[in-house]
């Protein structure tokens, strides 16, 4: 019973301290671009301004897995992140 509470315990916790979606979003940047961390940085921040927060984290793991937006998202969630990209760009 103490083994079982004891993982439990662990398993919150490693849950908990996961990475951000911005810090997702960021790794994610760097990983799949090559783009510049400070570039990638303003993309996270960006995503983090422009998209609600259900989104956000729909965007962030699936940044992680590396699906494309166009797999993961409807179409009003394209839309966002398509708004939410040209305002990165443009910045």
């Amino acid at each position: 019973m103490k083994k079982t509470i004891s993982t439990a315990i662990l398993t919150l916790t490693l849950a908990a301290c996961g990475a951000s979606p911005r810090e997702t979003i960021v790794q994610a940047c760097i990983r799949d671009t090559g783009m510049q961390k400070a570039t990638c940085e303003c993309m996270g921040d960006e995503a983090v301004d422009q998209l609600d927060k259900p989104l956000l984290k729909k965007f962030a793991a699936a940044a992680e897995e590396g699906k494309e937006a166009t797999d993961a998202f409807s179409e009003d969630d394209g839309a966002q992140i398509l708004k939410y990209t040209m305002v990165a760009a443009i910045k």
